[in-house]
């Protein structure tokens, strides 16, 4: 009979078997695509801010070369008091926008910004209360409200960085945290009390001004190199896959 004859000349549950393990096999090659076209998208999208630094970091450091030509013009007389904390004003704004540009850049990538936004719930609570986000924010909420904001503390910048975007920046060490509170709260002071904390005056040396305007050169440097390191890791990362 013609069902003892298919019984006979095949073995349904072999067939049945070795369809099943074919389809597996199909589903592990296409999973294996979609990660390495992951990675090498990722890849592509570091190389991507690495080629649009250049531009950020010129207008940066033309800022702070500008500021910097006031320097032969002061001294640490009380009568240039003022002059002095303007300058480290003017440095923490050239600093802020270019936090504001480097984060915008790298939201430019499609792959990168949805990552950012997928990473959200990774956050400390200050962060994300201070970007006013919620858990599940949507990729170009996440854009618009790092658009609107404003960051001039680099341990914020660093957090940020690492969460959002897996950026590795390391962290800062305690003498340096120490320099960045010190260095923000005259920053306040001179922007919102003309130079003064509870009717003390706060002073700022040429000294210190001077060192603010290199180590602020060095931050923005290490920020070039790492972003660079990314993209090269990404790259191999991608090639391993």
């Amino acid at each position: 009979m013609l069902e003892e004859f298919i019984e006979d000349e095949f073995d349904i549950d072999e067939s049945m078997r070795e369809l099943d393990a074919l389809d597996t096999e199909i589903q592990k090659l296409l999973r294996l695509e979609e990660i390495q076209s992951a990675a090498y998208d990722k890849a592509f999208a570091w190389w991507d801010v690495v080629g649009g630094l250049p531009s950020i970091f010129e207008r940066y450091k033309s800022s702070i070369a500008s500021l910097e030509k006031m320097f032969p013009l002061l001294s640490d007389n009380p009568e240039d008091r003022f002059s002095r904390g303007t300058l480290l004003v003017g440095l923490v704004s050239a600093y802020e926008g270019l936090i504001h540009d480097f984060l915008l850049l790298c939201c430019q990538s499609y792959a990168l910004a949805t990552k950012a936004a997928s990473n959200l719930n990774n956050l400390e609570p200050y962060d994300r209360t201070y970007l006013g986000l919620k858990v599940d924010c949507s990729r170009d909420e996440l854009i618009m409200k790092l658009k609107k904001k404003t960051f001039h503390d680099p341990m914020q910048v660093t957090r940020l960085c690492n969460v959002l975007f897996e950026l590795p920046l390391p962290g800062a060490h305690d003498k340096e945290v120490s320099y960045y509170k010190a260095l923000l709260k005259a920053r306040n002071s001179y922007t919102h009390n003309g130079g003064y904390e509870n009717g003390k005056e706060f002073k700022i040396s040429m000294k210190t001004l001077r060192f603010s305007f290199k180590y602020f050169h060095m931050l923005a440097d290490s920020y070039e190199q790492y972003v660079a390191e990314q993209a090269i890791t990404a790259a191999d990362e991608a090639d391993k896959t």
